[in-house]
């Protein structure tokens, strides 16, 4: 059984996802790459200050300007990540997990299904994520429906 890591960066729209053969691998990776974010982000020569949390499948590192790095340990069999916040919803053909958006300028819910049978990660789940953008107040609903797009398909403003 393959055991990935994914990793989000808030500031980028490059997310990528690593393969291992053991859980402790990728553990052990996220643990390594998370260490090297914040020795760079402690480093006396370096301004970016930044604060964060770990556990054995979810990561998060998040500077003060805002921006952050998420790392998520999971595999194919529907381990899901223990994502702060998370409800999961056991369904006939597989997951729903809602979870807690946590960028601070985009606070709202993520749902996403996760089926059982997939056999490979599509670029994008049945997914539909409601927020409210601090910027602008309006509650919008971001929709994925089509698993060979990356982006949203459909977004409803309120």
């Amino acid at each position: 059984m393959l055991y990935f890591v994914s990793v989000y960066y808030s500031w980028t729209s490059e997310h990528p996802l690593y393969a291992f053969a053991t859980k402790d691998e990728a553990i052990e990776f996220m643990h390594h790459d998370y260490d090297n974010e914040y020795i760079q982000a402690t480093n006396p020569d370096n301004e970016l200050i930044a604060r964060g949390s770990i556990s054995d499948s979810y990561a998060i590192f998040q500077f003060y300007s805002g921006e952050y790095i998420e790392w998520f340990v999971t595999n194919l069999s529907n381990e899901l990540p223990l994502v702060p916040n998370c409800l999961e919803v056991k369904l006939p053909t597989g997951m729903l997990v809602a979870s807690e958006v946590t960028d601070p300028n985009y606070p709202g819910i993520d749902i996403e299904f996760v089926p059982d049978d997939e056999l490979e990660i599509p670029l994008s789940r049945p997914r539909v994520l409601v927020e409210q953008p601090v910027a602008d107040e309006q509650l919008r609903t971001l929709i994925w429906s089509d698993p060979a797009k990356e982006d949203y398909t459909e977004k409803i403003t309120f």
